[in-house]
């Protein structure tokens, strides 16, 4: 059915796919609930299309050039290079097709083509064999089923409590997009007694995802105590129903979810003066902007949700080597000098530590 959902569909669902990703629609790719986002698919992704692209393409897509596939940090390369795979399909995959249309010079090339294909299906039959659930979750709430949408857009809600939050809630509207088509939109979350902070939301259908839903995938906030509902994300997202209203049971996955930073104040005092060298280009608040930092990171919203995206682009088995710190203290194809010192590099390195 969702194929023939997907040719009706077009360019619609081509373009709601497209805003996620770098330039071609990837429409006809078929549900892959057999591989998760988790534990089993990032060891894959490591042992497979990870060292490939580290070696051919890191010097962009490991920098500053999204869709950053290529960073130091495995987990969060995964969880993009998934955005641009075929399973079904690896020889269509976007990921294989840029790996050989010249766009980079001789790194690109028909090889290296035949090469990421050939590694999206050692990736993918090497998930198969270890992760084939959504367990691979650390954090899903219980699945609640889809009611009638035959009225117009529906709230769902989920408290959080069982994520040891009492007074969280999450909420998400819900409606028919077209036959066998749901649309969600205007997530929001609710803060109890304690704060917490969230990253990479996924909405699944059935204990699954489809790698093609990625609208949430970028969401990185922290939510103060008592804090009312407030939106996360201003984006909506098409996604494929299986049995239909009534039938289908909705649950919501966060890769994490915790207290964010332990050590706030020490970042607030010693790293985000640093990163004041950075917010011309990376602060969506900011005229002047740039699209493409800011989506590897944006420094808008409170300094609690500044200092939780920071930590996130950390390396935990090697804090030198994060990202945070690389990147502004090496330089990258995007802004060649440096925009930290050595002694500036140490401050943050001493604030990874304390977290």
């Amino acid at each position: 059915m969702r194929g023939d959902l997907l040719h009706r569909l077009g360019g619609t669902v081509g373009m709601a796919w497209l805003l996620a990703g770098c330039g071609i629609s990837q429409t006809g790719g078929g549900r892959v609930p057999d591989l998760q986002s988790g534990v089993g698919s990032v060891a894959a992704f490591e042992k497979t299309v990870y060292p490939v692209v580290r070696d051919k393409c890191k010097s962009c897509h490991g920098q500053s050039q999204a869709p950053l596939f290529a960073v130091s940090n495995s987990t969060l390369g995964h969880d993009r290079a998934i955005e641009f795979v075929r399973f079904s399909e690896p020889a269509t995959s976007r990921l294989a097709i840029y790996g050989g249309n010249s766009h980079c010079g001789i790194n690109c090339s028909s090889t290296t083509e035949s090469v990421i294909v050939e590694e999206i299906e050692n990736w993918r039959d090497l998930a198969g064999e270890i992760s084939q659930s959504d367990e691979d979750f650390d954090y899903v709430t219980p699945e609640t089923v889809l009611p009638s949408l035959t009225g117009g857009k529906v709230t769902m809600n989920w408290p959080l409590d069982g994520f040891g939050y009492p007074g969280a809630m999450f909420t998400i509207e819900v409606e028919q997009f077209v036959d066998g088509v749901y649309r969600f939109g205007a997530p929001k979350l609710r803060a109890g007694p304690l704060a917490f902070a969230v990253a990479d939301l996924r909405v699944l259908v059935n204990g699954s995802w489809d790698p093609g839903t990625v609208a949430y995938r970028d969401v990185e906030i922290h939510i103060s105590a008592n804090q009312v509902l407030t939106a996360i994300s201003t984006q909506t997202m098409l996604v494929f129903g299986q049995d239909g209203p009534g039938m289908d049971k909705i649950s919501i996955a966060f890769t994490r979810f915790d207290g964010g930073c332990a050590s706030l104040p020490l970042f607030v005092s010693q790293v985000k003066p640093i990163l004041a060298n950075c917010r011309g280009c990376h602060d969506s608040g900011v005229a002047g902007y740039d699209l493409g930092a800011v989506r590897a990171f944006d420094f808008k919203g409170t300094d609690a949700t500044l200092c939780f995206r920071s930590l996130r682009r950390s390396n935990p088995n090697n804090l030198s080597q994060s990202d945070l710190i690389q990147y502004p203290l090496l330089g990258t194809p995007m802004f060649t000098t440096p925009q930290i010192n050595a002694t500036q590099a140490e401050s943050i390195l001493q604030w990874l530590q304390a977290e």
